[in-house]
């Protein structure tokens, strides 16, 4: 008996401990900022030296922030980590070089970063030597800038571009003149990069003098966030959306008007776990980053017509607290993966013993249910845990008989 009741004082001090440890961490999150609502906030975690080149970033697991400064002694992304429950000082990537390093992108997976420089390739000749480079992540550190191919670098890229969960990578291309421009893709095979075209009509405007540039897609690519500017009436640039059609063309493109001002607002990008909508915005007379609730782009979707299995593919592990909670005799536990990965689910008693085993296999990306019958035990508090690769989460949940 007081074997027992040292194990569950244990578990309550673990419990604590957790609950501590979570707490913490949602304090951590985004540099510690109060969260937007639907109204767009500046983004002022008071460690930005000068004006922003290109939108902060975090990384998938939200233990990294990335961003690009204006200062002519800024050539190269600055970037910040998480360290034993704080934030470090800024500091330049280790990939820096003397050309300079710009607009980070991650794979939504976080095991490769994206990024411009202007540093020369061999075989390639353009008006500006901007080109797309990547990193990929080896432990804790990044291995040595490669650039992409030349079907794609040849291209007269500028600015942000936009990787999918499949690779496909898109960004904006100026013509001749460098003076206008539109939006390109260039898929991925599995291999390399395929050759870039343009997205049409429905987002890039036939008028030649309107530009469009620093394109965000969407994982699962079911809509598109990009910068328009229309010189001949407005020289600012704002913010404009497409979905994907059931049919995968796109919907005409619509201002977010909700977030546009008079001034430039332009470089957005959607976090990881899809809450919070990011872009740089002179609002206040300086290229400042802003955010605000991703719920803006739910407001703006179209209610029919619209590819729901794109909209509902999921960008994050998540385990979801289950329903009917409390319950009797039986509960749903509904879980998301991002991509292809082996998951377990079981089920523990207070005192951390093993009840039940829910799930243990591979899963595809998706968003899943499974039904837990306790028909043999009592009344009290059980734990269910989602163990899927780095990913690992515990929740509670009553039984009431």
């Amino acid at each position: 008996m007081i074997e027992k009741l040292y194990r569950y004082f244990v578990l309550i001090l673990l419990l604590q401990q957790l609950s501590f440890t979570l707490s913490n961490a949602q304090s951590l999150e985004y540099l510690g900022q109060n969260p937007p609502g639907e109204e767009p906030k500046l983004f002022d975690p008071g460690i930005f030296t000068y004006e922003l080149h290109t939108t902060i970033v975090f990384s998938p697991d939200g233990n990294e922030a990335y961003w690009r400064e204006m200062g002519a002694d800024v050539k190269n992304i600055l970037y910040v980590k998480k360290e034993s429950g704080t934030w470090t000082s800024p500091e330049a990537v280790p990939f820096s070089n003397p050309y300079g390093t710009g607009d980070p992108f991650f794979l939504p997976n976080g095991n490769k970063l994206f990024f411009t420089s202007m540093q020369p390739i061999s075989g390639i000749t353009k008006r500006a030597n901007e080109s797309i480079w990547c990193v990929e992540r080896s432990g804790d550190s990044w291995s040595d800038p490669v650039p992409l191919n030349n079907l794609v670098n040849s291209h007269e890229m500028h600015w942000q571009m936009s990787v999918a969960a499949n690779g496909n990578l898109y960004f904006g291309q100026l013509d001749d003149n460098r003076d206008f421009g539109d939006i390109y893709v260039s898929r991925f095979n599995g291999t390399d990069y395929t050759s870039p075209v343009s997205l049409g009509d429905s987002i890039n405007s036939p008028d030649i003098t309107v530009t469009e540039a620093t394109p965000f897609i969407a994982p699962d690519e079911s809509y598109l966030i990009f910068a328009r500017s229309e010189f001949s009436s407005n020289p600012y640039n704002d913010l404009y959306i497409s979905f994907k059609k059931a049919d995968n063309s796109w919907t005409t493109a619509q201002s977010m008007d909700c977030i546009n001002t008079p001034s430039h607002e332009l470089c957005p990008i959607i976090t990881a776990d899809g809450k919070y909508l990011f872009f740089l915005s002179m609002r206040s007379g300086l290229s400042l980053p802003y955010w605000v609730d991703a719920q803006v782009i739910e407001d703006l979707r179209p209610t029919t017509g619209i590819n729901d299995r794109d909209k509902q593919s999921p960008w994050e592990f998540q385990l979801f607290q289950n329903y009917p909670n409390p319950f009797n005799p039986a509960t749903k536990i509904e879980y998301s993966i991002p991509h292809s990965s082996k998951v377990l689910i079981k089920i523990y008693d207070i005192l951390g013993n093993e009840i039940a085993t829910l799930v243990n296999g591979q899963k595809q990306i998706g968003t899943y249910e499974v039904e837990f019958i306790a028909k043999k035990l009592s009344s009290g508090v059980y734990l269910y845990r989602m163990i899927s690769g780095d990913y690992c989460k515990t929740q509670k949940m009553v039984l009431l008989r």
